[in-house]
């Protein structure tokens, strides 16, 4: 209880007023060496029993254990809902299945109804066609005939006769190639993907239990900050400079990319090489992976759609319609959140609309937005940064970059923003406030537009506005 845990064997000696941390000798040394107030442990601990710390641990205490009791209450509630799900889903699925069943059984019985129908119209016309071949066999062979011992007059009059007839026939011919055709019975069904007809799926959402934090922490360490070196950029071999305006890296650090006006999505390995392009069906912006189901979530701002495909080999598995144009997106909570001109909706994975989040009034288009630790959206819009809450309270804003693009959050929990027109990637603290700018302008970086750290925040990946190139900047 006494013992410091990052120097162990040393015991905890001191208290630092500034950080609201205990210490050890060590961690003075280290990290509380210009500390205004570090205070012994019999000093700082003077009149503790009556202090409002004393009570406020007291009160927190309670408040947790409440906490912890009503998250308890929800399991059982959810044993009771899942076994009524589990009833009303079977009667649902059992009424589907009666349904395809009795629809099956008709197109059963349409394929007799289509080929007897077919057959007779066969037979209809083979007998014409048998009726007109056999009245002109005749004619040739009186035909013939004259030909060898008739009179000359016989055969004139059988030749003018056989040239209207051979009109006639050729008339006849024509219309029997339009209206025969070759024929057969064809069946067609969703047997690659049967789920686009029905699927059942657990539909989580967060819990409306309302928890306080306490006092405890009101202060923390100093955080370290990330070093960033460039360690490559890759050539992604398009002809043309195309806008990366999506990166996504999935658990096993592949690398998935959203290009722009290219109609494309990309898969590179964790060391940058080429795995796989899929042309998709409009112009992707943002992505965002929907966690544990190896999918993708892309938005489709002109299209005004989201697209979902599979994360490992970019095939399409569906898409839905947006109220707005949506380029910002974010799975959160097995919801989906869409930024576009002043609102960010929030949808279910299977497209159910739920509710929009209004922002600041004249709020331009939300293009990336980036769920934070404790449950906030940091958000960048045309010209504007600014975390909100999923209810809406806009918690920070500000205009420090001229126009903010992609946004990451490396291990200390700093935020990165792109600026684009500045050429400048910055770095905030989690409550907005700036504290530098670890990248710009230089070489091949130039107008950076989407961010993302792989899984173990050893790389920057940056993508590019007027460029073929991925940035990889390795992070110390």
């Amino acid at each position: 209880m006494n013992i410091c845990e990052k120097h162990l064997g040393k015991n905890l000696e001191a208290f630092c007023t500034s950080h609201d941390s205990l210490c050890c000798s060590s961690c003075v040394f280290e990290q509380h060496k210009a500390c205004e107030k570090v205070l012994a442990l019999d000093e700082a601990s003077v009149g503790i029993k009556s202090s409002a710390v004393v009570h406020d641990v007291q009160r927190s205490i309670l408040v947790v254990i409440d906490a912890y009791d009503k998250i308890l209450q929800k399991p059982k509630e959810n044993k009771e809902t899942l076994a009524e799900k589990e009833t009303s889903v079977k009667m649902a699925i059992a009424n589907l299945k009666s349904k395809v069943n009795k629809h099956l059984d008709s197109l059963a019985n349409s394929v007799s109804i289509i080929r007897d129908e077919s057959l007779l119209k066969i037979e209809k016309n083979c007998q014409t066609i048998l009726e007109k071949r056999d009245n002109l066999m005749t004619h040739k062979k009186n035909f013939d005939f004259l030909r060898e011992h008739g009179s000359e007059s016989k055969l004139f009059l059988l030749t003018e006769t056989l040239k209207k007839e051979l009109t006639v026939n050729d008339g006849s011919i024509q219309e029997l190639l339009s209206n025969i055709k070759t024929q057969s019975i064809t069946f067609s069904s969703l047997q690659s993907d049967l789920s686009a007809v029905a699927s059942v799926c657990l539909e989580e959402e967060p819990l409306n239990i309302k928890h306080e934090i306490g006092i405890l922490n009101r202060a923390q360490m100093v955080k370290s900050t990330t070093s960033l070196k460039k360690d490559a950029f890759i050539d992604l071999g398009f002809d043309e400079p195309t806008p990366l305006t999506g990166i996504e890296v999935t658990e096993d650090n592949r690398i998935l990319l959203c290009y722009w006006l290219n109609q494309s999505v990309l898969i590179l390995d964790k060391n940058g090489k080429f795995i796989l392009k899929e042309d998709v069906d409009g112009d992707p912006y943002g992505i965002s992976l929907i966690p544990h189901k190896f999918q993708a979530v892309i938005s489709m701002p002109e299209a005004k759609k989201v697209y979902i495909l599979n994360s490992s080999n970019l095939k399409y598995i569906r898409h839905f319609k947006t109220l707005n144009e949506c380029y910002g997106i974010v799975v959160l909570d097995n919801n989906i959140y869409a930024g576009s001109s002043g609102v960010i909706s929030v949808i279910k994975i299977n497209g159910q609309y739920l509710r929009s989040i209004s922002l600041l009034p004249n709020c331009s288009s939300i293009r990336y937005i980036y769920p934070m630790e404790d449950g906030n959206l940091f958000c960048t819009s045309l010209h504007n940064i600014f975390i909100t809450s999923v209810d809406g309270a806009i918690l920070s804003t500000n205009g420090y970059c001229d126009e903010p693009r992609g946004i990451a959050i490396d291990k200390n929990g700093h935020v990165y923003v792109a600026d684009k027109t500045s050429h400048k990637v910055y770095r905030f603290n989690a409550d907005g406030t700036k504290i530098d700018n670890v990248l710009h302008r230089t070489g091949q970086f130039e107008s950076p537009q989407s961010l993302r750290f792989n899984r173990d925040h050893t790389k920057l990946y940056v993508g590019f506005v007027k460029s073929n190139f991925l940035g990889v900047f390795s992070c110390s």
